[in-house]
């Protein structure tokens, strides 16, 4: 039953279905008296104990407060229905995200599962007894604007103690854990602990755990670029021996933290820095006979030798030439190795290169090697500015708060830990500060622009920041486009800079897709023409795709179909232009050529089974 137009208790109107939960439709509703929006859920009545047993667990639940978790603010009911209104959150659940992404990166995976686990230690240590959420799974799990996650759909959370009703056993097959589906008594917090597990193999890998999969595959089985860090966290996570499952939310936690020193990688790496250390010692020893045989003048050519490449390194970089600008620093630290300078300038050629895992692939190896940068201002200053590029505002900041002299560090550090700062703490932002931390470091950018990829780097960093606080920013969409703007007149023929300013129109469009139509199809056309000069730069599928996408919201089908076709031919064995061209086959009508074009994707070694768009097709054709 649609209830949208409803009002219930003289207070809440009901304004438009969210989708479907746990046991009920939840809706936008909005507060008649005061004007604030929240959600509700309208869960059927059934009678008898179930719906007594319902209102009871809500009752449990009202009483929690944590950020992660949705507050329960008013339960209500009426003959047909009992209404649980929750603040509403405005954000994207993670099955919505995955469909989009087909995976997510290990770090925002790392990050994403800290947050639940800290949420799994507060439901968990609730007195007297645990509650337990019982339905831990991408849907389930709500981030916002900035990147914090909610733990929504209590509809089946339980304490410990309580006797099960079978009736309300709605856990997700492939995320529920193996000693529920042996007996539902069985139930406790390591049962959270499995469904996170599995959720977090499902968001890294894009495969969804499937019903009795006992045990999950091994993650690096699947994709041999995941650290094995993760491989042991999500195998621990996940077994089926609760003796070997984390027995705490605390536990999994502290090897999320801890994950860089789990498996062989790090007991190499701690093998290698004795190994080091031994040889070190001889060297000393060594170096301590020659010190009176005219080390000082050595010490000086070696040092000048340094500086040159430095120097030249620099120029390199400054003028876009990073292999050379490498190059240089790598002969730089020949001469020098105990120069972190040679480290440094190493870490901002790749920040500007745009491999900001690269950069931090290469600054922990340094702090394995040598644990005393681990307190190195620069270093942590060099590893918050990739967080920052890699839109990891939390991570970032966590680095900035490390450094202990700022006048040591970048003249942007200021501005850049402020932008960081606001976004950490969403619900107390001080908008003032905000603005002015994003235009002080937008006038530093527009003061060094003689540095060339320092300006266009930061640049995009700055489009970025105004992306991810459209919500809190008046005309977000429009600075974005200015600063992007900005990167291409230093840049013209970057692919990253045309790529980018290309998908902020599209994203001004979108955002305005029902208030003005003619704009919205102007700013359509202007990302179209941005995509087609990146293909005379470099040709990509992506590219393609974003093309072939942009035409059929245009309603061009016939260009979309072009543009899907040449994703087909850069690469014959990739499923996801046949796969698009399947939809649009669809879309107009011709089941045909839709199930032509769908076998093809199937027929692709690369095809992921659970892409969203090919469950769809898969349904619907058959």
């Amino acid at each position: 039953m649609n209830l949208v137009g409803k009002v219930i208790d003289e207070k809440y109107e009901f304004i438009q279905s969210l989708g479907i939960g746990g046991m009920g439709s939840v809706y936008l509703v909005k507060d008649l008296k005061l004007g604030t929006f929240w959600a509700i859920k309208a869960i059927k009545k059934e009678g008898g104990k179930k719906s007594t047993n319902l209102l009871a667990e809500f009752d449990v639940l009202k009483k929690l407060d944590h950020p992660a978790l949705t507050r329960i603010t008013d339960i209500s009911e009426d003959e047909e229905h009992i209404y649980i209104v929750m603040d509403f959150v405005d954000g994207r659940n993670l099955s919505l995200i995955l469909r989009d992404e087909i995976s997510i990166s290990e770090d925002k995976v790392v990050d994403y599962s800290k947050q639940l686990c800290d949420v799994l230690i507060y439901l968990h240590n609730q007195k007297p007894h645990p509650i337990i959420h019982k339905d831990i799974k991408p849907a389930n799990i709500m981030v916002t604007k900035e990147g914090r996650v909610k733990l929504i759909d209590f509809g089946i959370a339980k304490e410990e103690n309580e006797e099960w009703d079978d009736s309300l056993l709605l856990a997700t097959t492939g995320y529920v854990s193996p000693e529920i589906l042996d007996d539902v008594r069985n139930i406790s917090p390591q049962s959270d602990i499995y469904a996170l597990g599995a959720t977090m193999f499902n968001l890294l890998t894009g495969i969804k755990p499937q019903k009795n999969q006992f045990p999950l595959p091994l993650l690096r089985s699947v994709n041999k670029e995941f650290s094995e860090g993760m491989e042991y966290i999500i195998a621990k996570s996940t077994q089926i021996d609760l003796s070997l499952r984390y027995k705490s939310a605390e536990e999994f936690k502290e090897d999320l933290i801890n994950i860089g020193k789990l498996g062989r990688e790090y007991e190499t790496r701690v093998k290698k820095r004795i190994q080091k250390l031994i040889l070190l010692t001889i060297c000393f020893t060594f170096s301590f006979l020659l010190a009176f045989s005219g080390w000082r003048g050595y010490s000086r050519e070696l040092q000048k030798k340094f500086d040159s490449y430095i120097n030249n390194g620099i120029e390199a970089r400054n003028n876009m030439d990073y292999k050379a600008a490498l190059n240089e620093f790598k002969e730089a630290q020949e001469y020098l190795s105990n120069e972190k300078e040679g480290y440094y300038e190493i870490a901002k050629t790749y920040l500007v290169m745009g491999s900001n895992d690269e950069c931090i692939r290469y600054l922990n190896k340094l702090i394995d090697n040598d644990g005393s940068l681990k307190k190195d201002d620069n270093i942590n200053y060099l590893l918050g500015k990739a967080y920052l590029y890699k839109v990891n505002y939390k991570k970032a900041y966590e680095y900035f708060q490390e450094v202990e002299n700022p006048e040591e560090v970048g003249e942007d550090f200021q501005f850049l830990e402020e932008i960081c700062n606001q976004f950490n703490y969403p619900e107390n932002i001080d908008k003032a500060k905000f603005e002015e931390a994003l235009l002080k470091f937008e006038e530093y950018i527009s003061q060094n622009e003689s540095d060339k990829s320092f300006a266009v780097t930061s640049y995009l960093a700055l489009a970025d920041i105004y992306t991810y606080g459209a919500d809190i920013l008046p005309n977000a969409f429009d600075k974005e486009i200015e600063v992007i703007l900005k990167a291409q007149k230093i840049n013209s023929q970057d692919f990253t800079v045309m790529d980018k300013l290309a998908t902020a129109y599209r994203e001004k469009a979108r955002n305005i897709r029902f208030s003005d139509k003619v704009l919205y199809d102007e700013y359509l056309t202007k990302a179209l023409g941005l995509y087609n000069e990146c293909l005379n730069i470099q040709v990509s599928i992506d590219v393609y795709l974003n093309i072939g996408d942009i035409y059929v919201e245009l309603n061009n089908y016939e260009a979309a179909r072009t543009a899907y076709e040449e994703m087909t031919e850069i690469n014959k064995d990739h499923y996801l232009g046949y796969l698009k061209l399947s939809s649009l086959c669809y879309t107009v009508g011709d089941t045909a050529g839709a199930l032509e074009y769908l076998d093809k994707t199937e027929a692709c070694d690369n095809l992921r089974p659970n892409d969203p768009q090919y469950l769809y097709l898969k349904k619907n054709l058959e």
